[in-house]
């Protein structure tokens, strides 16, 4: 049972960071969610793993969005507002899925559909049709486990969401790599593999890139090898690059460097608005340890 100063801290602070005026979710501004995979994992998995967000949470969260009034619009359409080319007259949101689990399209996909939410879908492209995402097992898994819930997209999954206009498909890398310091065009090589897989096998214009891991940019010594990276992107065509820093989306936001709210595992309805916000800080450490602790 949590300790009542626990109970306390949560009730409290939460319902602080949700709270509309407190929260300023009535400002204009664009909110990116990051999620990964929808289901549920096998124990241990679950309480080292932060990434997986439950079925029923997915859908509760989806059900947040369309009570609070949140339109939900196409990443594409985010730029355009951004850029001014469209109104940032409220705020808005906009649903993206890092690595391309299989799992989505009977836990997510389904969800999106109902609601008629569009998303976007970054592919780390040099996975498909295989068993299970190596860097998943392992980090999470013994040796030589396999768990199906983290088992890539086929690529029948790929024509399927890219038949649908409902959705857009991006680049996550073709083999999910982190940026490492003075190989920014080793880095850029495995970009455009990935957009090449996808045009070439699958008739998919490519027009945005999730960065996998850390953000470069946020480095102090990133300097003119992020500045190469942002012109690699360009030159490939992409109009819409979504980072791992946390944050909102303003007006006049750069398209390049956009701000995303990774949903995780222990989101309570409170800090799933608290995100929505863009107001973090003490109700995430709150959830995240009693994630930890009980």
């Amino acid at each position: 049972m949590k300790p009542v100063f626990y109970r306390a801290m949560e009730t409290t602070g939460l319902r602080l960071a949700s709270f509309p005026g407190f929260a300023g979710i009535s400002s204009p501004g664009i909110v990116i969610l990051a999620y990964h995979d929808i289901g549920v994992l096998p124990e241990p998995v679950p309480r080292r793993y932060i990434y997986n967000v439950s079925e029923q949470n997915f859908r509760e969260q989806m059900m947040i969005l369309r009570k609070m009034d949140i339109p939900v619009i196409p990443l594409r359409e985010a730029v355009l507002r951004l850029h001014g080319e469209l109104p940032l007259d409220r705020r808005y949101a906009v649903l993206t899925f890092d690595d391309g689990f299989h799992l989505l399209m009977k836990s997510a996909v389904p969800v999106l559909q109902e609601l008629e939410f569009p998303a976007t879908f970054f592919v780390a492209t040099g996975f498909l049709d295989k068993e299970i995402f190596p860097w998943l097992a392992d980090d999470f898994l013994p040796s030589g486990e396999v768990i199906p819930q983290w088992q890539p997209f086929t690529k029948e999954d790929i024509k399927s969401i890219a038949g649908n206009p409902q959705f857009e498909i991006g680049s996550h890398s073709h083999l999910h790599v982190q940026f490492e310091e003075g190989k920014f065009d080793k880095y850029l090589q495995d970009v455009k593999l990935s957009i090449d897989v996808l045009q070439a096998g699958f008739g998919i214009n490519v027009e945005s890139f999730a960065y996998p891991y850390s953000f470069p940019g946020q480095r102090k010594r990133a300097g003119s090898e992020f500045g190469h990276l942002e012109n690699g992107f360009r030159h490939f065509g992409l109009q819409a690059i979504c980072t791992t820093q946390m944050g909102l989306n303003r007006a006049a936001h750069p398209a390049h460097r956009l701000k995303r709210m990774q949903v995780k595992s222990y989101d309570s309805p409170a800090l799933f608005r608290a995100r929505l916000a863009g107001n973090l800080g003490i109700p995430e450490f709150i959830q995240r340890l009693s994630h930890k602790l009980f």
